[in-house]
């Protein structure tokens, strides 16, 4: 009998104290969304990037950077 109290006392217990703790839960959350927002910024950035070198092969003008301007002219 005591058995079965102490054991429903410990479940009780083990539900109500989280296990992560909350300071800990919102670092993880952050770091998540971070990721996320870098993810998404990398993705716009290659994509950009995808547009203007296939743009150089079909114009040349579109894909000529400053270097390639230096290294034609001297």
């Amino acid at each position: 009998m005591w058995g079965r109290v102490v054991f429903f006392i410990g479940r009780v217990i083990a539900w109500l104290v989280p296990d992560i703790p909350e300071s800990v839960e919102v670092k993880v959350k952050r770091d998540w969304y971070l990721a996320k927002e870098a993810l998404a910024e990398n993705k716009v950035l290659l994509e950009r990037w995808e547009t203007r070198s296939k743009a150089s092969i079909t114009d040349p003008a579109v894909g000529r950077d400053w270097e390639t301007e230096q290294f034609a002219s001297s």
